[in-house]
């Protein structure tokens, strides 16, 4: 099977008389011998589920598990999401997405609690949502080097935010804050030049500072990228509604 140029195997349960997998592997044909399963692949034949060298290792390549679903309880309406829980073997790394946000999870952020991984959910990192994160400082004064002067640089603007220009309705990262004195800030490096005539903005990290993660449902994609055994028993979020 291939799907934009890219080409799966699916497999065949007899017992549910479902298709239920989708598999990265394509081999040129599959046999049994034994009760052992191989394939061959330009030419060479390869036994699979040899212990010892990993799962999701595939004619040498290593894969990664994935799994997308979508939770849409009380459908009728918004809701703030708040906490993922996986009943698993070990944790995942999340992509989270809703209707208006988005965010993700690293594996090492879920706590585990008995046979359950807890974590709560990150803030909205969607590139074009401003809302909390953004603060104007209107047009550059003076620029020297790496340091760029402004009339007035407002007391909640601070070292590792990002410095933003706003050209012809889009928006251009122009560097990283590093350092600020008076009305002078200092950036790592010019992204992209900055521009006298054209607004100027700093913006906090959206995972840490940005909105809520809100929306009618979300879309969860589970990663795992260990190579060995995770079994995942079942997917839940905590949420409550929104009043926005």
């Amino acid at each position: 099977m291939s799907s934009n140029n890219e080409k799966y195997t699916v497999t065949f349960d007899e017992k549910v008389k479902g298709w239920t997998s989708f598999h990265s592997y394509y081999p040129d044909m599959m046999l049994r011998l034994n009760n052992i399963f191989y394939t061959i692949k330009e030419g060479q034949l390869y036994e699979h589920h040899i212990e010892g060298i990993g799962y999701n290792n595939f004619y040498g390549v290593p894969y990664t598990s994935k799994i997308t679903t979508i939770i849409n309880d009380e459908s009728s309406y918004d809701k703030v999401f708040k906490t993922l829980v996986l009943e698993s073997i070990n944790s995942w790394k999340a992509e989270l997405k809703t209707n208006y946000t988005e965010s993700h999870l690293t594996a090492t952020e879920f706590n585990q609690r008995e046979s359950r991984w807890f974590a709560y959910l990150r803030k909205n990192e969607n590139s074009n949502d401003l809302h909390k994160v953004a603060q104007g400082l209107g047009n550059i004064e003076s620029i020297d080097g790496l340091q760029i002067e402004f009339g007035e640089i407002p007391s909640n603007v601070s070292i590792d935010d990002v410095l933003y220009q706003s050209i012809n309705d889009s928006i251009e990262k122009i560097g990283t804050i590093t350092d600020i004195q008076g009305s002078v800030l200092t950036v790592d490096a010019f992204f992209n030049a900055p521009n006298y005539n054209e607004f100027t903005f700093s913006k906090k990290d959206p995972r840490i500072e940005g909105g809520e993660m809100r929306g009618y449902y979300l879309e969860v994609t589970l990663e795992d990228e260990t190579n060995t055994a995770n079994e995942l028993f079942g997917i839940s979020i905590e949420a409550i509604q929104s009043f926005l």
